[in-house]
């Protein structure tokens, strides 16, 4: 069987589609939001935190699923707990979703190596 790697297209970030997903988390906010020594200065920030969930901001205390799709046949997700943002632009400009998306990349480019191989 003819390897058809060297016809093969890289994926990369410009050519996938990117779906941000986040849910409330589940994972208790005390003691997992924030651990800066300061016991007011943290329970500040998760009462803060809070009553942006309160207010129904599902970033302010969420999980986060990364799901990038190629050519809508392959798919690869990352997923990340704990995180508290204001918003999707908020998380978006933060380096985990960098890492997020550089990481369903190489899983993309993994499966499409294996279909070629196939």
């Amino acid at each position: 069987m003819q390897n058809n790697l060297t016809n093969m297209e890289t994926i990369n970030k410009n050519n996938i589609e990117i779906e941000v997903i986040a849910e409330y988390e589940t994972m208790q906010l005390e003691g997992n939001a924030i651990d800066s020594g300061d016991a007011d200065f943290d329970r500040e920030t998760c009462d803060k935190i809070r009553e942006d969930l309160d207010s129904g901001n599902v970033w302010a205390w969420a999980q986060v699923e990364v799901k990038c799709t190629y050519k809508g046949i392959l798919t690869a997700s990352d997923y990340l707990g704990g995180c508290s943002y204001a918003s999707e632009d908020d998380f978006r400009s933060d380096g985990y979703f960098t890492d997020m998306v550089g990481a369903c990349v190489t899983e993309l480019n993994n499966q499409l190596k294996e279909l070629c191989n196939a």
